[in-house]
């Protein structure tokens, strides 16, 4: 990787920072899938300004919609896995 960091930044630190590119790569990769972030032919800024927003908004939406919904069957499962005593 080249690099353009201030001097003193530790080799840990720019590790980290190039692993964020994963992260960022499958996200625009998701977003070009499900939302439709490539699907526009340029022919003026301000349109398509307005289809990157809408596109980059609906994965925003899609994403926490996901999390929260894993995060609640998590809990859910964690809830039914717990054992059931019967009244004495």
């Amino acid at each position: 990787f080249a690099v353009h960091a201030r001097s003193g930044t530790t080799m840990p630190t720019l590790v980290q920072v190039a692993g964020l590119r994963w992260a960022i790569e499958e996200c625009f990769e998701t977003a070009k899938s499900d939302c439709g972030l490539d699907q526009y032919e340029v022919r003026h800024w301000e349109p398509w300004h307005r289809h990157i927003a809408l596109a980059i908004a609906a994965f925003a939406f899609l994403s926490v919609s996901a999390i929260r919904t894993a995060r609640m069957n998590d809990a859910r499962e964690r809830t039914d896995a717990r054992p059931t005593t019967s009244p004495p």
